[in-house]
């Protein structure tokens, strides 16, 4: 059974819908110096960044390194539930 209070998810994923339903995380792997950290969304959304994630250039926060990978993975408690 459909529930209709559900977001619409027939579009790529971006930040300000991704933060506003929570049912994605974005996890960034620096292969310079090996950190591994959640994305910052809200960040994201504050500098108006609006692509899907899979077309941002992602840096690491620790050394500034753009030699990065990153997976998103579902939110094990998406807000409203």
């Amino acid at each position: 059974m459909a529930s209709h209070n559900l977001p619409d998810m027939h579009e790529m994923p971006m930040p300000h819908t991704v933060l506003a339903t929570g049912y994605i995380e974005v996890l960034v792997l620096c292969w310079s110096c090996r950190q591994l950290r959640y994305a910052d969304l809200q960040r994201l959304i504050g500098g108006r960044c609006d692509k899907p994630p899979i077309d941002i250039k992602w840096r690491c926060s620790h050394c500034g390194s753009v030699s990065t990978d990153f997976v998103c993975t579902s939110d094990p408690a998406p807000k409203g539930q």
